[in-house]
């Protein structure tokens, strides 16, 4: 049984007034995904720019919310002017032995009470869309030691000039002290540091005012015996060990649906011990992948790494293992780097499926020496540029690159590394998928007008009215969706297995989001008129559309389904009906794994 690391207790968000920020995107041209498992083809995700874009053609008229038959009581996931953030809870980062509830009158589960010492501090971390004008308002009390006088640090720099706290008249008397300061773009520390041998006040929370803040995740859930080597569960990509167990008994005893997953996985033609790999040193990947000289294969020797390895634990066959490591000494004896436009896609389609595999080898005794590890790690080492650059495109790229920085963060035992990525995570996540409290428009992408971001979302359509659950390539191509959205919940996944759940706190914009799809790929309702020009293409090829009663584009998406139906039961039908339309499924190009398999009724 797995144990879910709750974060927080109590979050409190007030909503003044939404609107999005002034900066955002341009619509880009990858391509759509192809259901054979053999296929070669590949996506072209080149940038190209935002031209003639119509600000007139946003309407954000009627009854256009899409409801479905779930709770939609709380979503913590907007795009906000006023956050109140409690101790105890994403955002604060101090840790729980300071918190205490002697005395009353404090809103939450307590509040701070530091040592009174010089130098004793409070940390809080929150996001912002763009850089932020703020206000900071601490609640606090104090009843002794005069004025307690306190640094305020923003990302590590002293904000002149240094802060008081006057005494309150009782510690149950509370009262505010407020600050302006600018926030930058992306995740940003706010630290009180006391000044005397009197501490800080006792702090009952921090509220900013200011557009486009998020809490951000401070820490990962790990005690104090643990070191950096051994603080991540292995293996603890998208299954831990417990989980790989329990699927293997569940073929062994021929039971449903592991049992025809794993017929798919065994007669796949990545699954042999035949199969035949190439390394590259340079690969070289242009837009619409011409050239393409090892892009197809770096990705198709990934996955075949993946299929190996899990063959390996589910047989105990030495031959699997021995031939997925093969394969990875290849590359990671020969690979230098990627080139040319499509490089940053490409390692980030990779990379997850390499490191899916080496964490089951790693980990299970399969024969993989110091030596080899050490030099795939070094190959993970030149990945990492690629993966960590947040640079246009903001679609369905950032998503890849969110996950592979995940896997590698997990691979290499890399603390730091796996918060920065559940981080970038949190922060694209409202700029990838819509709620109405955003407010009218989508959130904009770093350094991107509205005007581009709505020309992005509309894609090739006329106008298109924005509804929760649409995702910014819904008016492009459910094939280009399917690959940010698949990424996206295999980096959640990633952030489960070590302790952080990124699908509750978030579950109503990603609940929306399937139902909305499911809903229009099972072909029970039609896309109405006024989202992307009443026509959702099932891919790039697809001119007609999806229409009831054939649908179309019909995706994977076991691993959320198994999430947030199975372990968190929220009512998704048309997901549900979608996902045993296509079971057991494959692993394709370029992002989607064996998720029938690996999470299919797996709560």
């Amino acid at each position: 049984m797995k144990v879910k690391f709750v974060i927080g207790l109590f979050i409190s968000i007030i909503i003044t007034g939404c609107s999005a920020g002034e900066s955002k995107q341009s619509p880009f041209s990858d391509t759509a995904t192809d259901s054979n498992e053999n296929s070669t083809e590949l996506f072209d995700n080149s940038d190209t720019n935002l031209t003639g874009t119509d600000s007139s053609k946003i309407n954000d008229s009627g009854d256009t919310s899409f409801d479905s038959d779930k709770p939609t009581d709380f979503d913590s996931d907007t795009t906000i002017n006023r956050l109140t953030i409690e101790e105890n809870n994403d955002g604060y980062c101090t840790g729980s032995n300071a918190i205490e509830w002697d005395h009353p009158g404090f809103t939450g589960t307590g509040y701070v009470n530091t040592p009174n010492e010089t130098g004793t501090e409070i940390r809080w971390e929150v996001m912002v869309q763009d850089d932020v004008s703020v206000t900071f308002e601490w609640r606090y009390a104090s009843n002794s030691g005069g004025d307690r006088i306190t640094t305020l640090k923003i990302n590590d720099v002293k904000i002149e000039p240094s802060l008081s706290f006057p005494e309150t008249g009782g510690w149950d008397q509370w009262s505010t002290v407020t600050a302006a300061a600018t926030l930058k773009a992306g995740v940003n520390s706010i630290t009180l540091l006391a000044e005397t041998e009197f501490g800080l006040a006792n702090i009952d929370n921090l509220t900013i005012t200011g557009n486009g803040i998020s809490e951000a995740y401070c820490e990962l859930p790990i005690d104090s015996n643990t070191t950096p080597a051994t603080a991540l569960k292995h293996p603890g990509v998208l299954n831990s060990s417990v989980e790989l167990a329990l699927i293997k008994t569940n073929i062994e005893k021929n039971k449903e649906p592991w049992k025809s997953a794993f017929d798919k996985l065994q007669n796949s033609d990545y699954s042999k011990t035949t199969y035949t790999q190439k390394a590259y040193d340079w690969v070289e990947c242009g837009s619409y992948n011409n050239p393409n000289i090892g892009c197809s294969q770096m990705v198709d020797d990934g996955m075949a790494v993946y299929s190996l390895a899990l063959m390996w634990y589910f047989t105990g066959n030495q031959s699997f293992a021995d031939k997925a490591i093969e394969i990875m000494d290849d590359w990671s004896s020969l690979y230098e780097g990627n080139t040319d436009s499509n490089a940053r896609l490409v390692v980030a389609w990779a990379a997850p499926w390499y490191v899916n595999g080496a964490e089951i080898l790693r980990y299970t005794n399969a024969g993989w020496s110091d030596s080899s590890i050490i030099k795939f790690t070094e190959m993970l080492d030149k990945f990492l540029p690629y993966v960590l650059n947040d640079e246009r495109p903001e679609n369905n790229w950032i998503q890849s690159r969110i996950e592979a920085h995940m896997a590698i963060a997990v691979f290499k035992n890399d603390l730091n590394s796996l918060k920065n990525a559940i981080d970038r995570w949190k922060f694209w996540l409202p700029i990838y998928l819509y709620q109405t409290t955003d407010g009218a428009t989508p959130v904009n992408p770093p350094n991107r007008t509205t005007v581009e971001t709505v020309g992005i979302w509309e894609s090739s359509a006329n106008s298109t009215v924005f509804v929760n659950g649409l995702c910014m390539e819904t008016c492009r191509d459910l094939g280009h969706l399917g690959l940010g959205f698949g990424s996206m919940m295999y980096a959640a996944e990633i952030a489960w297995q070590q302790g952080v759940d990124l699908f509750s706190p978030y579950h109503k914009r990603l609940t929306d989001f399937m139902e909305l799809h499911g809903s229009w790929m099972t072909g029970h309702i039609a896309v109405p008129s006024n989202i992307c020009d009443g026509t959702v293409k099932a891919a790039l090829a697809d001119t007609s559309g999806i229409s009831p009663p054939d649908g179309g584009g019909r995706k994977t998406w076991e691993i959320a389904y198994n999430h947030l139906a199975g372990r968190l039961k929220y009512s998704l039908p048309y997901t549900l009906e979608m996902i045993n339309d296509g079971r057991p499924a494959n692993a394709t190009h370029w992002v989607t794994k064996w998720e029938t398999l690996t999470h299919g009724d797996l709560d």
